[in-house]
């Protein structure tokens, strides 16, 4: 926005056009909004030499905004995906237990926790073995 503004105003200034300041304003704001989303209409050309050369800025200017703000969306994708691959997003399940590895301990562990679930559950404590 800030390099919209400047731009419009640096054009409004440099070329020249007849009528109100608000009118000329407002012409250099639809060029500079033309110019920096890189749409090109034509319909409002700079003519003069220091107009042509902050036209060429705002064209890089534009260029470079718009290829940030593509990129970092991209980033923003690619990213999660990445992190869904490598398991590092968070879990949103409820009433389960995650084991992590299998530690030397793992069957006591594995004891301790099936004591634990209520007698409904298959592999509860009044069943015995696997369901």
């Amino acid at each position: 926005m800030v390099f919209l503004l400047l731009g419009a105003i640096g054009f409004s200034l440099v070329e020249p056009a007849e009528g109100p300041w608000w009118s000329r304003f407002g012409r250099a704001l639809w060029w500079g909004l033309v110019t920096m989303t890189t749409v090109g209409y034509g319909d409002v050309v700079p003519v003069t030499f220091l107009g042509r050369l902050l036209a060429s800025g705002l064209m890089v200017i534009g260029f470079i905004s718009l290829s940030l703000v593509t990129a970092t969306v991209a980033s923003v994708f690619i990213e999660r995906k990445f992190r869904q691959e490598k398991g590092l997003e968070a879990i949103k399940v409820t009433q389960h237990i995650l084991i992590l590895g299998w530690p030397e301990d793992a069957e006591a562990l594995l004891d301790q926790l099936l004591k634990r679930l209520p007698p409904a559950i298959p592999g509860g404590p009044d069943q015995q073995g696997p369901p």
